[in-house]
C-alpha cells in the first residue's frame, strides 16, 4: 500500500517536503521524494488540470518552482517501484519503521486537504494528503494500525 505526494509541511525554519509512505509486510517506509508547494491544494490542482485536460506538465498554467518540483517528485516516485525500500529508507531524510514502532495514527479530514500524523520512535509526523486520496488514505491507516494481530491498535 502507497501513497504517493504526501506533503510534509514547511515550518518556521523547515522547507516543506514531498514523502511517498508505503506500507509493506509489517513495516513502514517513510521516503523523501523532494521539495515540495507551500500547500498540498496547489499540487493536487495541478494534477486534477493535468489529468482533466491531458496537459502535459510543461503546458499548465502554474509556477516554474512549482513544474520544477512536480519533476522531481515524480521522477523520484517512479524510481521507487524499481529500487529496494530498504536501501532507499537509508537515504537522508527517509525513514523505515515497524508497525509496532508507530503509534498515534490519526487523519483529519480539512476543506482543502487531509491531514495524516502519527509518531514513530519518538518522532512526530504530519503529512497533508490530497482530498481525492481519501479512500486511499483510510485503507492505509487502517492496514499500519492493524498488528497483525487481528486487531487495530491507536
Amino acid at each position: 500500500m502507497r501513497i504517493d505526494a504526501a506533503l510534509r509541511p514547511h515550518g518556521l525554519i523547515a522547507q516543506a517536503k514531498m514523502h511517498t509512505l508505503v506500507v509493506q509486510d509489517s513495516s513502514l517506509y517513510v521516503l523523501l521524494t523532494g521539495d515540495g508547494p507551500a500547500r498540498r491544494a496547489d499540487w493536487s490542482k495541478a494534477l486534477e488540470e493535468q489529468r482533466l485536460h491531458g496537459k502535459t506538465l510543461e503546458s499548465l498554467a502554474i509556477s516554474s518552482q512549482l513544474k520544477s518540483y512536480m519533476r522531481a517528485v515524480l521522477a523520484r516516485q517512479e524510481l521507487i517501484a524499481k529500487l529496494n525500500l530498504d536501501d532507499l529508507a537509508r537515504g537522508r531524510g527517509c525513514f523505515r519503521f515497524t508497525k509496532a514502532d508507530v503509534s498515534n495514527v490519526k487523519y483529519i479530514v480539512t476543506p482543502v486537504h487531509l491531514r495524516l500524523t502519527f509518531k514513530a520512535k519518538g518522532r512526530r509526523f504530519k503529512f497533508d494528503c490530497g482530498l481525492e486520496d481519501k479512500l486511499l488514505v483510510q485503507e492505509f491507516v487502517a492496514t499500519l494500525l492493524d498488528k497483525g494481530d487481528g486487531f487495530a491498535h491507536q
